[in-house]
């Protein structure tokens, strides 16, 4: 199993912060010496856990210093390899153009600013990935404001029927969220990037999960134990970055 982390973005809703530092580097706490442990270390952690050895960062703003804090991934005991998003058209967008760097594997695919407060979170997912012999696995955990997420309708046995970002509707919908984290097959991995295209000319992760589901492909659902935080905005990295030094 190869991953790719997107870290391209600016964490325009970090500022003043991320005027200096990328949104992967910000600190959501002290790592086992005491020093401040930035999201992009928690995540490769967590990806090490699961057995993925390739990952692959897609990059774009303050580029240098992500490159120069995480290196090869020597010190992380993996293989790290990077791409440039040069145009920022969405988070699948960043995914695309790593594509070809981990064709043929199962591939977990999260985004840098999504909190797992479990640590064994990547290889649960996998397993149920593996064990349900999925095309597409999704993380998902219930919140109380949908309007913040992308929100994946189920039938009465729990299956996904369709999902929308941000709806208003929670009696339509329900409140299951798609997190930022997903493990796509090799079948997925290869498609054509316009599966993902949304009306505004972004490449979005949604629109891989919506082009799944309406196709028929098998599209599985893991629920987070623990749920996850979603740190690009300030005041949940405050309240999270808060509860973690305590």
């Amino acid at each position: 199993m190869k991953a790719v982390i997107l870290a391209a973005g600016k964490g325009t809703r970090l500022a003043p912060y991320s005027g200096i530092l990328p949104k992967p580097l910000m600190p959501i706490g002290l790592d086992g010496e005491g020093a401040f442990e930035p999201i992009l270390d928690r995540l490769l952690l967590q990806l090490g856990r699961a057995g993925a050895i390739e990952v692959v960062i897609a990059v774009n703003y303050l580029a240098e210093a992500i490159l120069r804090h995480a290196g090869d991934g020597s010190r992380h005991g993996l293989k790290l390899s990077y791409v440039f998003q040069e145009r920022l058209d969405g988070n699948a967008g960043a995914f695309w153009r790593a594509a070809h760097l981990v064709a043929g594997d199962d591939v977990i695919v999260a985004d840098s600013d999504n909190l797992m407060s479990d640590d064994d979170v990547f290889a649960s997912m996998a397993e149920t990935h593996r064990r349900e012999g999925a095309a597409l696995t999704v993380g998902v955990c219930e919140v109380e404001r949908i309007e913040k997420f992308a929100i994946i309708k189920t039938d009465g046995s729990g299956a996904p029927v369709d999902i929308f970002e941000k709806p208003t509707d929670r009696a339509v919908w329900g409140n299951l969220a798609k997190s930022g984290l997903m493990i796509l097959s090799p079948e997925v991995a290869a498609l054509d990037p316009a599966i993902s295209l949304a009306p505004n000319g972004e490449l979005t992760t949604t629109g891989i999960v919506k082009h799944c589901i309406e196709t028929g492909k098998k599209v599985s659902l893991h629920r987070i134990d623990g749920g996850f935080n979603d740190i690009g905005t300030w005041d949940e990295y405050i309240r999270v970055f808060s509860a973690r030094l305590r």
